[in-house]
This record gives C-alpha cells, structure tokens and sequence, in this order.
C-alpha cells in the first residue's frame, strides 16, 4: 500500500462503537490499543498501515468530538436514557450514526457534551518526549 494513500473516513454506527467497546473490555479493564487499533480497521478505507493505526485512530475520534469535554456516558446508560425517552431497545439504535444518537443525547442533557461544535479548526499531532 502506498503510506502517502487517500483513506476515507466515516462515522460509526452505535451499534458498532457498542461491540468494539465490548470487544476491549475485559471486566474493568480496558485495551485502548485493541481499541485504537478497530477503531482504525473499522472506519478507514482503506485502512492505514499497523504502525500509524493509533494516530489514525486518535485523528478519528478527535473529528467524531470524542474526548472533549467531560468523560462520555457510559453506553449502557446512553441506551437507557433513550429507552426511557423514546421506548427504543438497543436492537432499534444498532445501526443509527452514533454522532447522531450522540447529539440528540446532549439535547437530552446539555450537561452532557457529545461532539465538537459546528466544525473544526485544526488537529494537532504532537510527539511525546521519550521517557
């Protein structure tokens, strides 16, 4: 594959940031790498090289609006809220773009803050000094 190749990057579906949640989550434990990693396989195409997967990965989820703000809402909870809202199951809201879910979610509760604003202005990547 070429490194300097074009990749299209698209939102993910709730129920496919739900089971990729899952997958990496092993009782209290969480695999940010395994995590960095399906982020990467799952909503690139194509998909970047092994090597540049968690930037790739940290790129997608800074455009998608996670980690700004406070800590997101536990899934299990956000499908609570919408169940009780709206009466939907999980089953219903599988494949509804979780940027969406996400919006409407903050709407509920603006306490909550789901995504970015109306856009972004740059991404910064910067290296980590060795330690």
């Amino acid at each position: 594959m070429v490194a300097d190749a074009v990749r299209t990057l698209r939102a993910w579906r709730w129920g496919e940031r739900r089971r990729l949640v899952g997958a990496c989550s092993r009782g209290r434990r969480f695999d940010g790498a395994a995590f960095a990693a399906g982020v990467a396989a799952l909503l690139y195409d194509p998909p970047p090289p092994p090597e540049l997967a968690a930037l790739h990965a940290l790129v997608a989820l800074d455009l998608m609006g996670l980690g700004h703000g406070a800590a997101p809402m536990p899934l299990g909870i956000a499908e609570a809220r919408l169940a009780d809202r709206f009466g939907w199951l999980p089953s219903a809201i599988a494949e509804e773009p979780a940027p969406s879910l996400d919006s409407l979610l903050a709407s509920l509760d603006p306490a909550e803050r789901a995504g970015p604003g109306d856009g972004w202005s740059s991404i910064r990547v910067v290296d980590a000094p060795d330690a």
